[in-house]
């Protein structure tokens, strides 16, 4: 959604600044100056205009720095999440953001931008489509809610099995070829990872193969070490008893920051094809 927004002639720069904060959950001020293709102190401009007058606790735009050596991080406000969810005619709870998040954010968002400089900005809505998580979970609980019509009448029965479903960081659709998305920030012990492999087996191998969700899951990780870990706790995790005879399970593939790009853009099958 958010490559489309960018291009859109209805939103000016400064209101696509909001479409991106909405899309990335945080970001700094050359994350942003990257995603609108403008300056850095076009972004300081914006923002000091969206927030004018306002008091601090109650801007559009808000902002955190998760440690002394590391740049401010922004995200929406409550003002500025009410203002988009006018733009978009829903209605969602506004949580904020915390700085111990902030790390992942960033990781996420520089998946995109490494995209966006391979691309090139002018080629973006032709090549590339990337959807946020809520966008992404929106896809894998569609074809749940058609089979489960009757039962998801109940609204507790709903929202039960709808947080039963995975929640992928992203959706990204390179020239066609779809993937979800996962930034490991390598802050999650053995346990959780083993039971969010499970919640993508859950979700994704028990739906017909015409339904559009059957994609590659890329992990981005930040250390070699941390590749390792994920792909063993895979290996086990896809051979469990109640896996490991399934017609289908999602495709993990594991990626130190950068490499994913190449995959994305399908360069070593254009090279060896």
């Amino acid at each position: 959604m958010i490559v489309d927004l960018l291009f859109h002639p209805d939103y000016t720069k400064k209101e696509k600044l909001l479409w991106a904060l909405f899309t990335f959950g945080m970001a700094d001020r050359h994350h942003l100056a990257q995603t609108l293709n403008c300056s850095v102190h076009n972004i300081d401009r914006m923002i000091k205009e969206w927030n004018r007058k306002l008091p601090p606790t109650d801007r559009f735009i808000l902002a955190r720095r998760p440690s002394r050596d590391q740049p401010r991080m922004y995200y929406l406000g409550s003002r500025g999440w009410t203002l988009v969810m006018e733009w978009m005619e829903e209605s969602r709870r506004y949580y904020g953001k915390k700085k111990k998040r902030a790390g992942h954010y960033r990781g996420l968002t520089d998946i995109f931008l490494r995209l966006v400089q391979r691309i090139g900005y002018d080629h973006l809505p032709d090549r590339l489509i990337w959807q946020s998580d809520y966008e992404a979970w929106e896809t894998i609980c569609y074809p749940w809610r058609l089979a489960n019509s009757e039962r998801w009448k109940d609204p507790r029965v709903r929202e039960e099995e709808q947080q039963l479903l995975t929640r992928p960081d992203a959706r990204v659709i390179v020239d066609g070829y779809a993937y979800w998305v996962e930034y490991d920030h390598d802050t999650k012990r053995e346990a959780p990872m083993k039971e969010q492999f499970g919640r993508y087996i859950e979700s994704l191998a028990y739906l017909p193969s015409y339904v559009d969700v059957h994609h590659p899951v890329v992990w981005v990780v930040p250390t070699e070490k941390r590749r390792h870990d994920l792909k063993s706790w895979w290996s086990t995790v896809k051979r469990e008893p109640d896996y490991q005879d399934l017609e289908y399970k999602p495709e993990m593939r594991f990626f130190l920051e950068g490499e994913e790009t190449s995959f994305f853009l399908r360069e070593n099958i254009r090279q060896t094809g």
